[in-house]
């Protein structure tokens, strides 16, 4: 051993790391000559033309560009190719409008195969439309092209458009925690008790007011079923008013009503042959939380813009 081995080794070693730099950085420069090139090509079009007359050229820029990055997928396209020939141009634009030419890419076939595939089912559904946009952008992104997981497109197949905008708020809260409660009839004094109603969250309609869909549960459930939020009814948040919206709520009401109707001579001679002295309703606090694979979904499909707490988006049926 001569002492110099080490010196050698990291000299070597140096030496494949500014190879490799020096690689990248010349890959890099070859990809922005060719999408300048692209660019320059695209300007001779009628397309871009009449674009830049009515959008500007910044923006006519971004659709030529756009639509020219997304043509080599044009074959898988299906269902949705007369989107891609009419407004999609312009749709795709304004996501992409802040991410540098530079950093411009095809999105792998894996992602926008299935994203235009599901635009075209979802063209008259607002949310889900912006969610696949957002998506197809986000792998467009050399920079966060690696967080557009691939499942992300079947998340959002598998959700309505209204469970979409229920979702929302639900995924993108800074602590990503929620209250939600459980309806249960719970005997005394055995503590025997049955779920009512289960799933129960504080939505509200365009008025403020407490609204009931009964759907949510459902909802809910496809969201534990998605992993994009888990619940428990064992633990609960210790904000002392956290929970104050549950007395209000339709379904507290219907619990109680539901419970009255049983209560007839029969079931409370049958209870007492039981050892039971009474039977109510019980709101069993939980808690809903967004997992980190829910999270990083919300904020991949856009759903962390200006998201509200409390769901008023939805008419009130009575209204």
């Amino acid at each position: 051993m001569t002492g110099l081995e080490g010196v050698a080794g990291a000299a070597v070693l140096g030496a494949a790391t500014d190879a490799a730099k020096t690689a990248a950085n010349s890959s890099r420069a070859q990809r922005q000559d060719e999408q300048r090139a692209l660019l320059e090509a695209a300007k001779n079009t009628e397309g871009f033309r009449v674009a830049a007359e009515i959008k500007g050229k910044k923006m006519a820029a971004k659709e030529a560009m756009g639509l020219i990055i997304m043509r080599p997928l044009a074959a898988i396209m299906g269902v949705s190719r007369q989107y891609f020939d009419s407004d999609f141009g312009a749709d795709y634009a304004d996501k992409i409008k802040d991410v540098p030419d530079e950093n411009l890419q095809t999105p792998k076939a894996s992602i926008a195969g299935p994203v235009f595939e599901g635009l075209g089912y979802s063209l008259d559904e607002p949310a889900l439309k912006e969610m696949y946009l957002e998506l197809l952008a986000r792998a467009s992104d050399d920079r966060q092209a690696a967080t557009a997981h691939p499942s992300f497109v079947q998340i959002i197949r598998d959700l309505t458009s209204d469970e979409a905008l229920y979702l929302r708020p639900y995924l993108s809260t800074a602590n990503r925690m929620t209250p939600i409660v459980q309806y249960r009839r719970v005997f005394e004094p055995s503590g025997y008790h049955a779920v009512m109603q289960t799933n129960i969250l504080d939505i509200k309609d365009a008025h403020g007011r407490p609204r009931v869909d009964s759907m949510l549960p459902t909802y809910v459930d496809n969201w534990i079923r998605l992993k994009l939020v888990t619940v428990t009814y064992d633990s609960n948040l210790s904000a002392p008013d956290a929970y104050d919206w549950e007395a209000m709520r339709p379904e507290r009401a219907l619990a109680e009503a539901q419970l009255q109707a049983i209560r007839t001579p029969e079931f409370e001679k049958l209870i007492a042959e039981r050892g039971e002295t009474g039977v109510r309703v019980e709101a069993q606090r939980g808690l809903m939380m967004a997992t980190d694979f829910g999270a990083q979904f919300a904020k991949t499909v856009g759903m962390h813009a200006r998201a509200p707490r409390v769901i008023t988006t939805q008419p009130d049926p009575a209204s």
